[in-house]
């Protein structure tokens, strides 16, 4: 018998048939309103002409965007200088804020999570159900924000949950290293929806951002927006990857332009996980 053939290499896509993302339209939102009024100058990256957009636009301008938004901010941030401003902030109130009225006040924004690799689906129903005990237990006391579980396991909380006013949250998009196709994304925060989820956490597009691709970054979270509609997205930039305290930043803003409804500092995944100086940066 002739020895098998190999057969020749040849990449999955070629320069001629690889699927193409869907553009997002040079002017579309959340980045349209700073289009509209003037503070940004959008440039028509998609191709050599005119976006057809019918606003002014400076033809002569070279920046992106996202460094016009970046220009808005001070970003010469020093970390020592952050990491002193929070040792003095924490100093100076500490004692102000540890009061019973503070703490019913944190109790109500706490967000309580289950993401186990041994996550099932009977140990997501008893960790439900010691919710419900304790609202029960503790009437006098505000009731969680949020119980967060894996999206396959939103259905579960859903009929689970007898306490109201808890909002149910998914993490998505690949959580929590975002490392994974945009439809992918796509595909599982809607079934998280459809399963019962009132909010979405995803994790910024980390490499993507670190290699200055702000676009892809940004137009994932406007993408993941849209799809969740009047439902809250929860953007977590992980700050122990990014470093810096003006990477911080940065990607804050990016996220709130792209439409992010809330920002957040970490997956808990990644070390150093959530710092006070990694939210003094996101909330200055």
């Amino acid at each position: 018998m002739p020895p098998k053939q190999k057969r020749p290499y040849s990449p999955p896509y070629s320069n001629t048939n690889k699927p193409q993302r869907a553009a997002v339209k040079p002017c579309s939102a959340p980045w349209a309103e700073l289009l509209r009024n003037g503070t940004l100058l959008k440039q028509n990256t998609m191709s050599d002409n005119h976006c057809n957009c019918h606003e002014h636009h400076d033809e002569a301008s070279q920046k992106s965007i996202y460094d016009q938004a970046f220009e808005k901010f001070n970003l010469q941030l020093s970390d020592e200088k952050v990491s002193e401003a929070v040792h003095r902030l924490v100093a100076e109130n500490k004692e102000k804020y540890n009061t019973p009225e503070v703490k019913r006040q944190l109790l109500s924004t706490v967000e309580l999570t289950t993401l186990k690799v041994t996550d099932s689906a009977e140990s997501v129903l008893k960790f439900t159900e010691n919710v419900n005990r304790f609202a029960d237990e503790h009437p006098e006391l505000p009731h969680l924000a949020t119980i967060c579980v894996y999206p396959n396991f939103a259905e579960a909380v859903k009929n689970t949950l007898d306490v109201d006013g808890i909002k149910i949250a998914c993490v998505s998009a690949g959580f929590p290293s975002s490392q994974t196709f945009i439809e992918v994304k796509i595909a599982e925060t809607a079934m998280a929806l459809m399963e019962g989820a009132d909010e979405i956490d995803i994790v910024i597009s980390v490499g993507k951002f670190l290699s200055g691709d702000y676009e892809t970054m940004c137009e994932e979270i406007q993408e993941l927006k849209d799809t969740c509609k009047e439902r809250h997205l929860k953007v977590i930039l992980e700050t122990g990857a990014l470093k810096t305290a003006s990477n911080i930043k940065k990607a804050s803003i990016l996220s709130m332009y792209s439409g992010a409804d809330f920002i957040k500092t970490s997956t808990g995944k990644q070390q150093p996980a959530a710092t006070p100086e990694a939210a003094y940066v996101m909330c200055e």
